[in-house]
């Protein structure tokens, strides 16, 4: 298995993974989603499906022009309103209401867009290992990605700017 190119850069077949995850996302497609996502994780390992999210995140930060300087990026518990309006009261009200992953995922997105790597990271790792829980952050963090594409798409706020609490 090839996880590199000689700049260290994961090859282009794990991009094209991750662009079909995340259009099938955006699509609302369940089933392309997982097939992207099992032939990226079968193909490339942990390895590639950590370039996929970055690619995510840098692709959301890209398609919103998020501007230079401090954002508080608060598309988690708006997002997850749409994704869960079908279950229970179909409400979520604020971040409280999220569940951990869709925060989590959330907050690696900030880090990404203040720049903050090391916050990055930090969040990153701070994911469950076990393989369902890993899952269940990966999946929030590109149902994040699609619904907050989704939102700016449609017109609707993705950005708070201000000092970070």
């Amino acid at each position: 298995m090839t996880t590199g190119n000689r700049q260290g850069r994961p090859p282009s077949a794990v991009y094209r993974y991750a662009t079909t995850a995340l259009d099938a996302a955006i699509a609302n497609d369940p089933d392309a989603y997982a097939k992207a996502m099992r032939s990226l994780s079968r193909n490339y390992g942990g390895e590639g499906v950590g370039a996929a999210m970055l690619a995510w995140v840098d692709t959301l930060l890209v398609e919103i022009q998020a501007p230079g300087g401090k954002v508080i990026f608060a598309p988690a518990w708006m997002a997850v309103d749409e994704a869960t309006a079908d279950a229970g009261s179909g409400k979520i009200n604020g971040a409280d209401d999220t569940p951990p992953e869709a925060r989590w995922a959330g907050r690696l997105i900030a880090a990404r867009a203040n720049d903050d790597e090391a916050t990055y990271l930090a969040v990153l790792h701070s994911a469950p290992q076990d393989e369902r829980a890993w899952s269940r952050h990966v999946n929030a963090l590109a149902m994040t990605v699609a619904l907050t594409i989704r939102r700016h798409l449609a017109g609707k706020p993705v950005l708070h700017r201000g000092a970070a609490s």
